[in-house]
């Protein structure tokens, strides 16, 4: 059902049918692209269980909280945390479906309809669309754990004092600090931990995300015809003339550093040449 490929990833069967199709088709550079975002997508679903568990396992500690403002708070907490991933999980759905169509598209509508599909298909955007998922998700989680410290602080400071029990606790009439308050930091700790964890994992899936939107899809740059005429020699193939006589190159983003280093070889020489 699985296909194992570099890097120990598990891609689903039909991203890797995607990979043999687009490279029986001549699309190797298509084909990476595939490759690298059906990763990204596996990873994905991997980590959006992975956050499910910690909201889960947050949601026990919460349900031990005795005091009732607390406890409120904290549920309001994690109710924006589930939303966030549930964020994810809608938009890690969006991808496999995208990846999904494509395979339709040539079992349905043949090789021509999949190339111009392929080429329309932009995976960088897609991946971008993520990162900001991703970036959001881990300020909400951030915020979360500043709060959840900040309530369990304040119940330590109420322990030997009843002023600030009857503060805390909403001017309830208390004169000693309730049992239950060295229980409640001590859950209060641990969701801490959870958002904390939470807001870690979106933070590296966030910066997976915007080193592969650089990494995938199609750029274009700005050249010379004696530049052209250089890159072509060197296998590139896609030009349009530019409004100002010049050129545009279409090569794909995993070439970029190749790319800059032609062209910044072919000004040096020109250079000299001068």
């Amino acid at each position: 059902m699985n296909t194992i490929v570099k890097n120990e990833v598990m891609l689903p069967e039909f991203v890797s049918q995607l990979i043999r199709i687009a490279k029986s088709e001549g699309m190797n550079n298509d084909s990476n692209d595939i490759e690298k975002f059906g990763k990204y997508v596996a990873e994905l679903q991997t980590q959006i269980i992975a956050l499910e568990k910690q909201i889960e396992a947050m949601n026990k500690s919460l349900e031990n909280l005795q005091d009732e403002k607390i406890k409120d708070a904290q549920e309001t907490m994690i109710n924006e945390s589930k939303n966030k991933v549930s964020n994810l999980k809608l938009y890690g759905k969006k991808c496999s479906s995208t990846l999904k169509s494509l395979l339709m598209t040539f079992r349905l509508k043949g090789s021509n309809a999949f190339k111009t599909a392929l080429k329309a298909t932009k995976f960088d955007s897609l991946v971008k669309e993520g990162a900001k998922l991703y970036h959001s998700a881990s300020e909400t989680f951030k915020t979360s754990a500043e709060r959840t410290k900040l309530l369990s602080k304040e119940l330590g400071g109420v322990r030997h004092s009843a002023a600030n029990v009857v503060a805390v606790l909403a001017g309830k009439d208390i004169t000693e600090a309730p049992k239950h308050i060295d229980n409640d930091k001590g859950l209060l700790h641990l969701i801490e931990k959870g958002f904390t964890g939470l807001s870690q994992k979106c933070d590296k899936l966030g910066s997976r995300a915007d080193n592969l939107s650089d990494e995938i899809g199609y750029r274009y740059m700005k050249i010379s015809a004696e530049q052209k005429d250089i890159l072509s020699s060197e296998g590139y193939k896609e030009f349009s003339q530019s409004d100002d006589g010049n050129y545009i190159i279409k090569y794909p983003a995993e070439e970029k550093n190749n790319i800059i280093k032609i062209v910044n070889n072919q000004n040096n020489t020109m250079k000299n040449v001068r």
